[in-house]
């Protein structure tokens, strides 16, 4: 019986999914019995393709789909979902690489009963090279959880993280295609999933501390940064209230998609917008937040500071690190 497919969505990353492969390769070395590897390619134009057959060679239990055409990758994620063959599946991004003992951390979790097991990490640069930062969740130890709000107040959108998430296949797929398809347009279909699949507050989760994976940044391309970050996560955390989450589990999760992700990127996204497109961006998050007092608190004032003083600080920061450097 299988218990984990390990599921790895892919396009045009042939390079970064043959340092993938090889990880995964390494972790599950002493589990083959228990584990599956499948791969859905999103109709890449590289070399993605001669890249996974040369691992077929050695390892022909690897199993390789590819689409046609691409089908986005929220849907990517859920097609690999249904041709899964184990009990439980770790979508595992195509450009993180895993350490030795992380297929053994998740397999214990699995023989122990939990049905969701939230896996911490390292990040790095692109490369590979430099650790920016220990742990990408915080917390020094392994925690279980058996209420599905108390893993929203703790979590929130961390979830939507697809390599930090093992689920169980039937929790994941209680979903419906109808469901799945509304929130595709934000690309935080697969975070309201995970979380309308352990709603019914009888399920066992895990973290697990120790970062048993890398995570590579610094590769994703331009995006409405608003539109996913600000209007699809509280469109969907808004519907979870429908799914049984209660009222105070919604307003924490917000209210640390505010303060964790939203207030820190302000500074940075108002210089590559316009004035009329920042107006628009205040407006949506008002829509939002304004019943959250680190709204008022810490976003406002972000956006009144003149722009003037923000180029003169960045080219103070520059300057900086110039001077630093050399």
């Amino acid at each position: 019986m299988i218990a984990l497919s390990i599921c790895i969505p892919t396009y045009n990353r042939s390079e970064y999914l043959q340092e993938c492969l090889t990880s995964v390769l390494t972790s599950t070395a002493e589990h083959a019995s228990e584990v599956e590897i499948v791969i859905s390619d999103n109709a890449s134009t590289d070399a993605t393709g001669d890249i996974v057959r040369t691992f077929q060679e050695a390892h022909p239990w690897i199993r390789y789909h590819r689409n046609e055409e691409n089908i986005g990758g929220e849907r990517n994620f859920y097609l690999l979902a249904t041709l899964a063959k184990g009990e439980n599946i770790w979508v595992f991004g195509d450009d993180d690489k895993m350490e030795e003992r992380a297929v053994a951390r998740v397999l214990d979790n699995i023989r122990a009963g939990y049905c969701l097991t939230i896996c911490n990490y390292s990040q790095w640069d692109k490369h590979f090279v430099v650790q920016l930062k220990k742990c990408g969740l915080p917390g020094d130890q392994d925690q279980t959880f058996k209420d599905p709000n108390e893993i929203m107040k703790r979590f929130g959108l961390n979830l939507s993280y697809i390599s930090s998430v093992v689920i169980k296949k039937s929790l994941f797929l209680k979903i419906t295609a109808e469901e799945y398809e509304y929130f595709m347009e934000y690309g935080l279909s697969f975070l309201f999933a995970v979380y309308n699949g352990i709603q019914n507050g009888n399920s066992k989760v895990r973290f697990i501390s120790e970062p048993i994976f890398c995570n590579r940044s610094g590769n994703s391309g331009d995006y409405d940064w608003y539109k996913y970050f600000v209007t699809g996560t509280s469109l969907i955390f808004d519907e979870l209230l429908h799914k049984g989450y209660k009222k105070d589990a919604v307003f924490v999760a917000k209210q640390a998609l505010l303060t964790d992700f939203v207030t820190p990127s302000i500074f940075g996204l108002r210089l590559k917008l316009s004035a009329r497109e920042n107006c628009r961006s205040l407006a949506i998050l008002n829509k939002h937040f304004k019943s959250h007092w680190q709204f008022w608190v810490f976003c406002v004032p972000r956006f009144l500071v003149p722009s003037f003083l923000l180029l003169l600080a960045k080219k103070m920061r520059h300057t900086m690190r110039f001077l630093i450097y050399y």
